[in-house]
């Protein structure tokens, strides 16, 4: 007994010192206290602000008789299917676009397949959008804007998602080999567009590996680069094939939001509140309500509250993500509604509902299990797996969360926390001495 209680006060005295107890259990964070009162009514606005009218269906002969404006008719409907949240019908006219695309030019097909990939890897199937990466980047007649961009979505990936940083950075090299060898050979918007796709990449390897203020910087150069290029765009499609607007703004939305995940991992609430907040009021103003893009702007926003202990916001922001995922037809192991999911076993866990926070879970982990992806496991949620009579499933998953938390460096607070945690499950299945000599090695 004497053993139990110099774990336990270990572990909290750990838990205290990285904000863990803060953040999680007692009192709210110490941060500027905005309230979300302004986000709940530009989210009632945009529910109840007309959606454009759409096919339940895409369909080519929506074009006449003409095979470019049939194909250019398939676009359209995607690109407004895309804004409306209707991923099953996407997909049906993908696979019409691809059939009418045989006899185009392989330059075509493949942009086709790369586009297709890019929302498979949130919608969909992430293992098999990596493996269409792949093919792409193995096909002769891939460009080398196609090949970059291959290995930009593969260098985030495996940094982020497969906790693989030795493939990140082999696929963040190889941009940077390609971009060296083209550089004299483009126009300067090009060149700059070229070093903002490359610091993306290397933001999404530094963020992985703990540097956040190097992730900061190159998120920040990716943002204005790509701002930069939609400025740009209404002049140079005059003269080249160039991405719509409507994609551009997506890539920036993207870039936003690993901008508040740094900030997150950084432990600076503040700025990532603002960030998030900013990111919601601009989505909120031009997208629909059902679109998957604002639905991963409030699923993150919610993940802010939480950290902050406002939970009553942050369950208001994550449950209209997730009813607008469920109406999408996205897949129940795409990464956009796992994130959600992820974020109601953190409010099951702060709100003591034990019973809900073990069932989202075990959701959670069969649909990772389906996708394929490495099951993430957030460390504070060896208390779910706890209380819910799993002390040895819990000490399993936060084996494999702390094992992972050995690549950040020695100060992380996500390692430090990570290692806290792991004492906890230590502890709860009797290995008194290693949670105590743990839970001494997470002091800050």
């Amino acid at each position: 007994m004497k053993q139990i209680a110099l774990t336990t006060k270990l572990f909290l005295r750990v838990a205290l010192g990285i904000g863990l107890i803060t953040s999680f259990v007692i009192t709210h964070a110490q941060t500027a206290r905005r309230g979300s009162g302004d986000l709940v009514q530009l989210m009632k606005q945009a529910e109840l602000r007309a959606e454009p009218s759409a096919p339940d269906e895409c369909n080519s002969s929506q074009g006449g008789n003409d095979e470019a404006q049939q194909i250019a008719a398939l676009k359209t409907c995607i690109a407004l299917l895309e804004n409306l949240g209707r991923w099953p019908a996407q997909k049906n006219a993908y696979q019409q676009l691809s059939q009418m695309l045989q006899n185009r030019p392989k330059v075509e097909q493949l942009n086709l397949l790369q586009e297709l990939s890019n929302k498979m890897r949130r919608y969909d199937n992430p293992v098999k959008a990596m493996a269409i990466k792949r093919d792409i980047l193995n096909d002769p007649a891939a460009t080398n804007n196609q090949r970059v961009v291959q290995h930009q979505g593969l260098a985030i990936d495996s940094a982020l998602v497969f906790f693989d940083p030795t493939m990140a950075r082999h696929h963040l090299n190889e941009i940077e080999t390609i971009n060296r060898q083209r550089r004299n050979s483009l126009r300067q918007e090009f060149v700059d567009l070229m070093d903002a796709t490359t610091a993306g990449a290397r933001a999404a390897v530094l963020l992985s590996e703990g540097d956040y203020s190097g992730a900061e910087k190159n998120y920040d150069k990716y943002i204005s680069g790509y701002q930069q290029y939609l400025a740009q765009i209404p002049r140079l499609e005059r003269e080249f094939r160039v991405d719509s607007p409507d994609a551009v703004r997506g890539y920036i939305y993207t870039g936003r939001s690993y901008l508040v995940e740094t900030f997150l991992r950084a432990g600076d609430l503040d700025r990532a509140e603002l960030q998030a907040r900013a990111l919601l009021k601009d989505q909120l103003g031009v997208l629909s309500a059902g679109s998957p893009l604002l639905a991963r702007s409030l699923n993150l926003y919610g993940r802010v509250l939480i950290q902050q202990g406002r939970f009553r916001e942050a369950q208001y922001f994550n449950a209209k993500a997730l009813a607008a995922l469920e109406r999408s037809g996205v897949e129940p192991q795409a990464r956009i509604k796992l994130q959600s999911q992820a974020a109601q076993i953190d409010l099951g866990m702060v709100n003591g509902d034990w019973a809900l926070a073990y069932a989202t879970w075990e959701s959670y982990r069969r649909a990772k299990t389906i996708s394929g992806e490495p099951p993430m496991f957030e460390p504070a949620w060896v208390v779910v797996l706890t209380r819910a009579g799993k002390p040895e499933l819990a000490l399993q998953e936060s084996t494999q969360a702390w094992q992972r938390a050995q690549r950040l460096p020695p100060a992380s607070k996500l390692r430090a926390e990570a290692q806290a945690f792991h004492a906890m499950a230590l502890s709860s299945n009797g290995q008194y001495a290693q949670a105590a000599d743990l839970a001494r090695e997470s002091v800050p």
